[in-house]
C-alpha cells in the first residue's frame, strides 16, 4: 500500500532547520533532544531558543496541545492546567497504579470546574478527557496520563506553595 504523506510546508522545513540548527548550538536543546518525548516537545514548542528547562518545555507544550483542543484564551488554559496540576497531585498521593476510574476523575472535574456556572467552566469540562493529556485504557473504563514524565511535571506544580509536612509525606 502506498501511503500519502503531503510534502512539509515552508513553516515546517523552518522550524525542523532551527530545531537542528539549535541542537547544534545549545546545550540546553541538545540534552533535551536526547529523550524522545522530550524532542517530540521540541518539535511543536513555538520558540526554542527561549526553551531553557524540561518545565519550561513542558508547560509550553501542554499549551499548544490545549490550543490545539479549541481552549487557546490565555483564562481557560490557566484554570484548565490548575485543574490539571489539581488532579494529578490528588492521583499522585492515592494510587501509585497511575490509572484512575473515569468516575473520580468525573467527579473532581465536577468539584473544580463547577464551581462557577460560566461558559468556560462548561467548555472545560467538557473537554478534560479529551485534551491530549489522558490516555484510556483499553481493557476498562481507566485513565491515565498520557505519560508519566508529563504527570510527574504536573504534581511537581500543584506541590508547589503547599505546606512542606504535606510535600514531605
Amino acid at each position: 500500500d502506498i501511503v500519502y504523506s503531503p510534502a512539509p510546508s515552508e513553516t515546517d522545513t523552518v522550524r525542523k532547520n532551527a530545531l537542528i540548527s539549535l541542537v547544534g548550538k545549545n546545550d540546553t536543546i541538545s540534552r533535551l533532544a536526547k529523550s524522545p518525548i522530550l524532542l517530540s516537545l521540541l518539535c511543536v514548542t513555538q520558540n526554542l531558543d527561549q526553551v531553557k528547562n524540561k518545565a519550561q518545555l513542558f508547560r509550553e507544550s501542554i499549551k499548544i496541545l490545549l490550543e490545539n483542543r479549541q481552549i487557546a484564551d490565555e483564562v481557560s488554559q490557566e484554570r484548565f492546567i490548575d485543574f490539571l496540576k489539581e488532579l494529578a497531585v490528588v492521583f499522585f498521593k492515592l494510587d501509585q497504579a497511575e490509572c484512575f476510574e473515569k468516575s473520580e476523575l468525573d467527579f473532581y472535574a465536577e468539584k473544580y470546574f463547577c464551581n462557577e456556572n460560566d461558559e468556560i467552566c462548561d467548555l472545560l469540562q467538557q473537554k478534560y478527557l479529551t485534551c491530549g493529556l489522558f490516555d484510556k485504557s483499553s481493557s476498562d473504563d481507566t485513565f491515565k496520563f498520557t505519560h508519566r514524565t508529563i504527570w510527574e511535571y504536573l504534581v511537581a506544580e500543584g506541590m508547589v506553595g503547599r505546606d512542606k509536612n504535606e510535600v514531605y509525606s
